[in-house]
């Protein structure tokens, strides 16, 4: 989310100790030469209106100074480089900034928002699992629906999504989706349906996301579209089913009219689908 990130390491190392002490900064309690310091530096600074790039300088010293709070707990997130005010929908969760996955500069503004699953049980892990394939994510949400940001939707690109990585918002579900890694805190087990995956012998059933999960989801995608005017509010694969389960052409790299959607509805992976189809139905509740 920052222009050089390493630059910022390098100079909170050096002035650690010379400008200001750990136990001084709200978000002190990570190391000066994390990513996650340079980022909450960076959080902070949208937040007041100072240059962002993740230094911890004198100006943003005076400014912490003059009565931060603690910001690692945020109200807000990057979008374009400054620290956008959440919905209180959204502020009934936990909100935090994540380590910063490995994106590609964006060249064009977002349409789309990608629903993806997991298949492990801790943003930890599904953190670890992604940068060891070099793939990344814009949110994450957890089990008890903590929303984590870890790229800047206008300005980052990371690899999640196929055809649609330079034009769509990644967010992922924390959701083990297969039976044998069921369990608490995930205790509903659904029949599978045309769009689960089943392995060949094993249980036709999925892991359902929690609701504090699905509740998280619903409300990040209906104020990104706020936020994000190319980005609108539409299901544009509401339609697939048992006789059409992916869009036309998807092999071919297609891509779905602009909107939120599934991964498994442009690929040949069966995440997000449940998911979506709960975020439409609860559109319609609303209609």
């Amino acid at each position: 989310m920052l222009k050089d990130i390493q630059k910022a390491i390098r100079y909170n190392l050096k002035k650690r100790g010379v400008l200001w002490a750990q136990q001084e900064i709200p978000w002190g309690h990570y190391d000066a030469g994390s990513k996650k310091f340079a980022i909450s530096t960076a959080a902070f600074q949208g937040q007041k209106g100072l240059g962002i790039d993740g230094m911890l300088g004198p100006n943003t010293l005076e400014a912490i100074k003059g009565g931060a709070g603690d910001v690692s707990q945020l109200e807000g997130f990057l979008i374009g480089g400054k620290v956008v005010e959440v919905s209180e929908e959204i502020k009934a969760f936990a909100n935090s900034l994540g380590d910063s996955f490995e994106a590609k500069k964006r060249t064009q503004p977002p349409e789309h928002i990608v629903i993806h699953e997991s298949v492990t049980r801790s943003r930890e892990s599904t953190v670890q699992v992604l940068k060891g394939k070099g793939y990344g994510v814009h949110f994450m949400i957890d089990a008890d629906g903590s929303i984590t940001q870890h790229c800047d939707p206008m300005t980052e690109s990371p690899t999640h999504a196929n055809q649609l990585n330079s034009s769509s918002i990644g967010i992922e579900i924390v959701n083990p989706y297969y039976p044998h890694l069921w369990g608490d805190p995930w205790f509903v087990l659904e029949p599978a349906q045309w769009w689960t995956h089943v392995p060949k012998g094993k249980d036709p059933e999925w892991v359902a996301p929690t609701e504090k999960q699905i509740q998280a989801c619903s409300a990040l995608v209906s104020w990104l579209c706020e936020q994000i005017p190319s980005v609108p509010l539409e299901f544009p694969t509401k339609d697939l089913g048992p006789r059409k389960t992916r869009i036309k052409g998807w092999k071919d790299k297609a891509k779905p009219e602009p909107g939120i959607v599934a991964h498994r509805d442009f690929s040949s992976h069966a995440d997000g689908r449940g998911i979506l189809e709960r975020l439409f139905s609860m559109e319609n509740e609303k209609g």
